[in-house]
C-alpha cells in the first residue's frame, strides 16, 4: 500500500537539479537575460526553433510566433524527428498531444504567454489554485472530494480536491479559484469569495503527460454549512464525495488520489492536526518535501556552471 511519503516522492520525481544535470544536457531558457525555464538540449536538438531560441537558450520573437512554432511541432511526426531516449521523446510527444488552448503567463517575461501543455517541454514553471471545501458536524470535519471525470485526459476517475485549476493569463490565484469553484462545483461567487488563502505547495515532477514540470499550487480553504451540497457542473467531475478525515487518509494511502491533489489533502490534514509527528513516522520528510525551492536549485546549478 502506498505511503503518504510515497505521494511526495511521486510528485517530486525529478532528483535535485545538481544530480539531474549529470545525465541531462540542461540549458537555461532566458528572456532578456532572465531565467524563465530550463530544457534538455539533446532531446530537442533535431527540432527547428525557427530562430526563436538561440543556442544559448535566449527566447526571441513574439508569443504568437512561438505559438505558431509549437503548432508546426504538433503537425510533425515527433517520434521520427526527435533524438534522445524513448523517455525524452515520450515527454515531448505527450505535451504536444495534450494541447489545451490555454494561455499561461511566463513569469519573468512580461507580456509573454505560452500554451499550457508545452510548458513541460521547456521546464517553464506553472501555477495553479486548489481549494479544500469542508464542513463541520458533531462527528468532526468532513471534506468534499471530487472524482475526476472518466473522460479526462489525465488521471481519469481518480479522486481530486473539490476545486482546482491552472492559473491562465489575466487571472490571479484567487480569481482562478473563485472561477473554478463556480465552473466545477456549482459554488456561487457569493460563497466562493469567502475562501481563505492558506499557503502553497511546490514540487518538480516529470512524466510523459506533463514533461518536466516545476509546479506551484496555491492553497485555499472554504468552510461550508452541512446543508450546502457540491454538484458537478462543467463535466470535469463525475461526482462529489463527502468523506471524514480518516477515510481521506485511507484513500490517500490506497493511491486513489491524483498525486498533487493528494499533497493538498495532506497539507490540510496536517493543519487540522490529523497527521502529526506522533502518528506519522515520516512527518518531517513529508512537511519539507511538499515545498521544494526550484528557483534556488536552478540558481545554484547555474552558479556551479
Amino acid at each position: 500500500m502506498p505511503s503518504l511519503l510515497g505521494l511526495i516522492a511521486q510528485c517530486n520525481s525529478v532528483p535535485r537539479l545538481a544530480e539531474y544535470s549529470k545525465t541531462h544536457d540542461l540549458v537555461p531558457l532566458t528572456y532578456k537575460g532572465v531565467v524563465i525555464g530550463i530544457y534538455n538540449r539533446n532531446a530537442l536538438s533535431c527540432l527547428s526553433f525557427d530562430g526563436l531560441i538561440s543556442s544559448s537558450g535566449e527566447i526571441g520573437g513574439t508569443p504568437e510566433e512561438f505559438d505558431q512554432m509549437m503548432e508546426r511541432w504538433r503537425q510533425a511526426d515527433i517520434k521520427k524527428v526527435l533524438s534522445g531516449s524513448d523517455h525524452e521523446v515520450a515527454k515531448v510527444e505527450g505535451c504536444l498531444k495534450r494541447w489545451r488552448g490555454e494561455k499561461y503567463e511566463i513569469r519573468g517575461a512580461p507580456g509573454w504567454w505560452i500554451e499550457r501543455s508545452v510548458c513541460g517541454i521547456f521546464g517553464i514553471p506553472t501555477f495553479g489554485s486548489h481549494l479544500n471545501v469542508y464542513t463541520r458536524s458533531p462527528s468532526g470535519i468532513h471534506m468534499w472530494i471530487a472524482r475526476r471525470a472518466s473522460t479526462k485526459s489525465t488521471y481519469p476517475s481518480m479522486l481530486d480536491n473539490a476545486v482546482a485549476g491552472g492559473i491562465s493569463i489575466l487571472h490571479t490565484p484567487t480569481s482562478t479559484v473563485i472561477k473554478e469553484a463556480d465552473e466545477e462545483a456549482d459554488i456561487p461567487e457569493s460563497i466562493a469569495k469567502n475562501v481563505i488563502s492558506v499557503g502553497a505547495i511546490s514540487y518538480v515532477t516529470e512524466n510523459s503527460q506533463v514533461g518536466f514540470a516545476p509546479e506551484t499550487e496555491y492553497l485555499y480553504d472554504l468552510e461550508v454549512t452541512s446543508e450546502f451540497i457540491l454538484k458537478p457542473k462543467d463535466g470535469e467531475v463525475d461526482e462529489f464525495l463527502l468523506l471524514d478525515l480518516d477515510e481521506v487518509i485511507e484513500r490517500l494511502k490506497a493511491g486513489e488520489f491524483k498525486p498533487n491533489s493528494g499533497l493538498v489533502c495532506i497539507d490540510f490534514l496536517i493543519r487540522q492536526g490529523q497527521i502529526t509527528p506522533e502518528n506519522e513516522p515520516d512527518y518531517d520528510r513529508i512537511v519539507t518535501g511538499m515545498r521544494r525551492d526550484f528557483w534556488s536549485e536552478l540558481q545554484g546549478l547555474l552558479l556551479d556552471n
